[in-house]
């Protein structure tokens, strides 16, 4: 039994390659509109504005951690919280990343939460906080030149600066025994260790800090001073560094950050 096939006309081949351009077209608008302008200046006015019309907030956008890692190609991860639906709070991830071919300067939704969490603090100031150190960021990060090579069978070292969002004392050391390390890249994709122990090493913020220092960036300059109890405000940030070795993930405090802003 033969069975006849009918040819396939011009028209048919037009409309599925219409359909599907069609179809790539929308996705790229949806994931467009999530984009951030200008990454190359990633704290300036613009960007907090676009930010803050993608949240649907100006008054009510708020910074609930960050992670600014020392790489050679800028990222870093800002978290989010912003009014949501039915009384929740819509978490959000603003991530500058350009190595996984999507949009470098983006945002993408997280989950919901019911409210702000502890110690977050308003995007528009964070935002001026980061542009200071941004503008040092290079000589922040050579001053711990020597730390951040790695030693002898280890790896994934990396520096990173890191928010203090609603904490009271200051982590000076963590060690985590690890099945699986993730990336040091900051993406949603590669957030965390699957960790089975975790041992951490805290003080008190009135307790000294020994091998940590007190770096300052003020009126254009940086400074470094060894850390003093009181030193550490609500307000600053903490450098740590990273790295594995034998199956355990260990970070160390180097140092407190104070921005000063003009």
């Amino acid at each position: 039994m033969m069975i006849r096939r009918r040819p396939v006309k011009i028209w048919q081949v037009v409309l599925i390659a219409v359909i599907v351009i069609g179809v790539f077209l929308v996705m790229a608008l949806r994931q467009g509109n999530y984009n951030i302008p200008n990454p190359e200046d990633p704290f300036s006015q613009a960007s907090l504005e676009k930010v803050e019309s993608l949240a649907g907030s100006q008054e009510d956008l708020y910074a609930t951690g960050f992670t600014y890692p020392n790489s050679e190609s800028e990222t870093f991860v800002l978290s989010l919280s912003a009014p949501g639906e039915n009384g929740r709070r819509q978490n959000w991830n603003l991530i500058l990343y350009a190595e996984d071919g999507r949009m470098p300067y983006r945002m993408e939704k997280g989950d919901t939460d019911l409210e702000v969490p502890e110690g977050s603090r308003p995007l528009s100031e964070l935002f001026s906080q980061l542009d200071a150190f941004r503008e040092q960021k290079k000589e922040v990060f050579g001053l711990f030149q020597e730390q951040a090579k790695a030693a002898k069978g280890e790896e994934g070292v990396q520096l990173d600066l890191r928010d203090r969002f609603g904490e009271k004392d200051l982590l000076l050391k963590r060690e985590s025994a690890s099945l699986s390390t993730a990336s040091p890249s900051p993406t949603p994709e590669s957030s965390g260790k699957q960790e089975s122990e975790k041992k951490e090493s805290r003080i008190a913020l009135t307790e000294p800090a020994e091998g940590v220092v007190t770096v300052t960036i003020s009126g254009g300059e940086v400074s470094k001073a060894p850390y003093e109890p009181g030193d550490c405000t609500e307000n600053s940030f903490a450098l740590y560094r990273s790295g594995e070795k034998d199956g355990v993930y260990t970070e160390t405090l180097l140092a407190i950050v104070n921005v000063e802003e003009a």
